[in-house]
């Protein structure tokens, strides 16, 4: 377990690997994950083209990240209180909003924007990307709705595909349905 990684900031958490600079070959929670594929897939019969990934906060940001470095096992994915983060860490960026899309929100005063290294981890250009749900509360007091925001953009700017839902008034909480 590492001390603390970009969006782990407390030596001691508990928290999915997703530092960019992993090797996918040497990354714990990827081996997990490739290892729970395996195992399903040998005693379940999965359909190894219909594997989806679905995280909240530190496990959307896994689930991003997995889906980039799995994107030929993965068939799609979800990022719930997660996004793409051009900041050095999740903290840079406390914007809060009130519109319901990511153009309204962009729109705001104090909409924040960072342009470091993509992190979880850099989207892959000209290659297959998984598609994405991108789920997000627009007043997330703990990770801005900003990053997902950051994904959508990204990902449509690399010809990927991604569905947002901001959800109105909602802090950083997994939605109920």
């Amino acid at each position: 377990q590492p001390e603390a990684d970009w969006d782990q900031h407390e030596a001691g958490q508990k928290f999915w690997e997703t530092r960019s600079d992993s090797d996918a070959d040497q990354n714990p929670d990827l081996l997990l994950l490739r290892a729970i594929i395996a195992e399903a897939t040998l005693v379940f019969a999965i359909d190894p083209q219909r594997i989806y990934l679905v995280g909240f906060s530190n496990g959307g940001f896994f689930s991003l990240h997995s889906a980039v470095a799995l994107r030929h096992q993965i068939a799609a994915f979800a990022e719930l209180s997660a996004g793409l983060v051009r900041c050095d860490n999740t903290n840079n960026c406390s914007f809060m909003g009130s519109s319901s899309s990511c153009e309204g929100l962009q729109a705001e005063p104090d909409y924040c924007s960072c342009s470091g290294l993509e992190k979880p981890i850099a989207l892959p250009a000209g290659e297959r990307m998984p598609p994405g749900l991108l789920n997000h509360g627009n007043q997330d007091s703990t990770v801005s709705v900003a990053y997902s925001c950051a994904l959508a953009a990204r990902m449509a700017e690399l010809g990927h595909d991604a569905q947002v839902v901001i959800r109105d008034g909602v802090d950083h909480e997994m939605p109920d349905y």
